[in-house]
């Protein structure tokens, strides 16, 4: 019973990995330490995982395991559980971040990472698998159209 606790928490927590707020943490970093154009990119790939979420979401709703209330359009977008968003800005942060520092090795790693952070999405009881395969897929896909136009 205690170990749930602690499984619970470790899982809520890696989930972070995978939230606006750390991609604003790692944007503002990396602005202070004058790597602007790591910057765009991840701005670039915040705002595009945002659009291409809510579209998807907008026209295929489909409810978290642990069906969670909405009043409006915006919650409605928040308690959908397909494609995850976490898993997207998870991947895609991998996979820009490693080939921004054309590093496979810290690529590997953070894609390692990602995962972590796709099943705690499923742990928590936010996402189905199919909702971060998905994610993942599609942050990959992301990266690499990112590093290709940006």
């Amino acid at each position: 019973m205690v170990m749930q606790k602690y499984y619970d928490d470790a899982f809520r927590d890696i989930s972070t990995f995978g939230s606006s707020w750390f991609m604003g943490l790692i944007t503002l970093v990396s602005i202070i330490l004058g790597n602007y154009k790591f910057a765009i990119y991840i701005i670039t790939g915040f705002i595009l995982s945002y659009i291409i979420t809510a579209t998807i979401r907008l026209f295929y709703f489909k409810n978290r395991p642990k069906k969670e209330k909405y009043e409006s359009i915006f919650s409605k977008l928040d308690a959908a559980s397909f494609p995850s968003n976490h898993s997207i800005r998870a991947m895609y942060m991998a996979i820009i971040t490693g080939s921004y520092f054309n590093s496979l090795i810290l690529t590997i790693i953070l894609s390692i990472g990602a995962l972590f952070v796709a099943y705690s999405r499923i742990y928590i009881k936010k996402h189905y698998y199919v909702d971060i395969v998905s994610g993942l897929i599609m942050g990959g896909i992301l990266a690499y159209l990112v590093m290709l136009f940006v």
